[in-house]
């Protein structure tokens, strides 16, 4: 039944035409690449919680679009069923070329129902392309949440990104949040490591952790000063030219609780 609702309420979304559209391109190289720029990946999320929470579940549309010009977007819409709440996620963003080295990324993104989800996100990012082969990226951002509960959250992260002249890219990028109200100060990092020949298959591990200042569960419930970590592999596979599936197996874990889950969809590039 469950099931059966989100494909309907996915189906009323898409007809009456809410989609939404999240930007984030890699910085690309000097040489043209041939390959389809845009696509389209939709596929399902579960994930089992303890502590006698409810389990996750949903689905999600996501797309990505590269017009010629400085421009590309992306978006996205998901269903949640969490914390015995449903919602739906939508998100769009953009990215802008200044010249070769320059770059900003700008997104935005709403929800309806759910109370875990944000009222209102908005995200912004400055990017800069070091060296002859512009093959390190670092960037400086800005990220506002609006929850549903009383919070909210003003965050702000520094990144960067070596793509060697191997298949090897290195990430890593460390964040300071201020929550409201208390003005409760939380640090969070990551660090990732990709393996990436695109058109075949791209497999990233990526582990972090931190603190979380404020930590919903329920409505109107929350947890103040979490400590987590989490563990993240995921591999995108081509099955053939322009299209394959993605893989994600994602475990977190904190003093409230722990999840394990996976998601899995289907892509095709055009």
């Amino acid at each position: 039944m469950r099931f059966t609702l989100f494909i309907r309420r996915i189906e009323s979304y898409l007809a009456s035409g809410v989609v939404a559209v999240v930007l984030v391109y890699a910085a690309r190289a000097e040489a043209v690449d041939e390959r389809p720029t845009s696509e389209i990946d939709v596929g399902g999320i579960y994930y089992s919680v303890d502590e006698g929470f409810a389990d996750t579940r949903g689905g999600y549309l996501r797309g990505r679009l590269a017009p010629p010009g400085r421009d590309e977007w992306r978006g996205e819409l998901a269903y949640f069923d969490r914390f015995d709440d449903t919602g739906v996620y939508a998100a769009a963003a953009n990215r802008h070329e200044f010249g070769s080295r320059w770059f900003t990324d700008v997104g935005l993104a709403t929800s309806s129902g759910g109370f875990f989800l944000p009222e209102l996100r908005v995200d912004g990012a400055v990017s800069y392309r070091w060296l002859a082969g512009r093959n390190l990226v670092t960037s400086a951002g800005i990220t506002y949440f609006d929850a549903k509960d009383i919070h909210s959250d003003t965050g702000f992260r520094l990144e960067a990104i070596w793509y060697s002249a191997s298949p090897w890219i290195v990430q890593g990028g460390a964040g300071y949040n201020i929550s409201e109200p208390g003005a409760v100060g939380s640090a969070t990092g990551y660090v990732a490591v990709s393996h990436a020949v695109n058109g075949k298959r791209i497999v990233t591990a990526r582990v972090g952790g931190g603190e979380q200042a404020y930590q919903p569960f329920a409505d109107d419930r929350f947890q103040v000063g979490i400590a987590f970590g989490s563990a993240r592999l995921s591999v995108r596979q081509w099955l053939g030219r322009a299209w394959g599936i993605n893989v994600v197996a994602d475990t977190y874990f904190s003093d409230t609780y722990d999840q394990h889950g996976v998601e899995v969809g289907l892509f095709r590039e055009f």
